[in-house]
């Protein structure tokens, strides 16, 4: 699936794990659960409309900044680093 496809290629990444652990708190959550309340409810505030979903939230105005679905694959592991980098 793309989801595994997403996080074999960034999420295990070093350098990807290392820009997060520096400026975030990364949050994975199974979107396939549409039994949970808690689920839909971030489903409808953040307006996704599929999976995978990955977003960058600013937490003190709870405003999304940056957003991806497949096509954060397209990106380079260079180019995702610079977005995490440049939005800490």
């Amino acid at each position: 699936s793309m989801c595994t496809a997403i996080d074999n290629k960034f999420f295990k990444h070093p350098e990807i794990i290392q820009a997060l652990e520096q400026s975030y708190i990364p949050v994975k959550i199974d979107g396939s659960r549409t039994d949970s309340s808690l689920i839909m409810s971030l489903v409808e505030k953040y307006s996704i409309i599929g999976f995978p979903t990955i977003l960058i939230i600013e937490p003190k105005h709870e405003v999304v900044v940056e957003r991806w679905a497949s096509d954060l694959y397209d990106l380079s592991i260079d180019e995702f680093k610079a977005i995490l980098q440049s939005r800490s």
